[in-house]
């Protein structure tokens, strides 16, 4: 076995303005906004009295080195700020996800039910520093070991199309800082790739 760190090679967040909380959830109210050059990406759902946000986090990963034989996976953020006035559950989800910026990738909180939770959080676990979401069974599976994998990260009422009832997301560092000493990161424990056969020629 061996533990492969493999730091994200894109991300963004997107979020969805509306009025009434299930509209928020769904999409369908005042705007989708996506944000994919910022330094912070946040993830999580807000109220400020008069509206309603749900900001999902979008994060790519180049997981094409590590094959398939896949027995543990974590994801690991690093911490900007806590806005969690309300602490609240966090989820990840594997997604398709090909990189670009825009908005269209939003996903409806009805649809989440069809994605594959991979891992959830509580905002009440947020540091100022690296910190770890707890993985489910399901998330080894969702490696892609000859590409890419991607994830989304939603506010867990989403789905069930409720809303904020105040402040309740984190925002963490992108991989727009300097370096990747901060950059959302996967701790990967796998084994080893299977080195290549190679076949030799007999010449007569």
């Amino acid at each position: 076995m061996t533990v492969t760190v493999i730091y994200a090679e894109m991300d963004k967040y997107i979020s969805s303005g509306a009025y009434v909380a299930g509209q928020s959830a769904e999409g369908t109210g005042y705007g989708i906004f996506s944000y994919a050059s910022s330094s912070t990406i946040s993830a999580g759902a807000r109220f400020n009295g008069a509206s309603y946000s749900c900001d999902q986090a979008f994060l790519r990963f180049d997981t094409s080195s590590i094959g398939y034989d896949v027995t543990d996976v974590l994801l690991s953020i690093f911490g900007h700020s806590d806005s969690s006035v309300v602490d609240a559950d966090l989820v990840v989800r594997a997604v398709v996800w090909d990189g670009g910026p825009g908005p269209s990738d939003f996903v409806k909180g009805s649809d989440l039910s069809s994605l594959v939770k991979v891992a959830n959080l509580n905002t009440a676990s947020y540091l100022d520093s690296y910190f770890s979401f707890d993985s489910t069974d399901n998330f080894k599976d969702a490696i892609v070991g000859g590409g890419f994998t991607s994830l989304m990260i939603h506010y867990a009422n989403q789905e069930y199309g409720l809303g904020a009832t105040a402040s309740e997301y984190i925002n963490f560092k992108s991989k727009r800082n300097i370096g990747s000493s901060q950059d959302p990161k996967l701790i990967i424990t796998h084994e080893l790739p299977a080195p290549p056969v190679v076949t030799a020629a007999i010449l007569l």
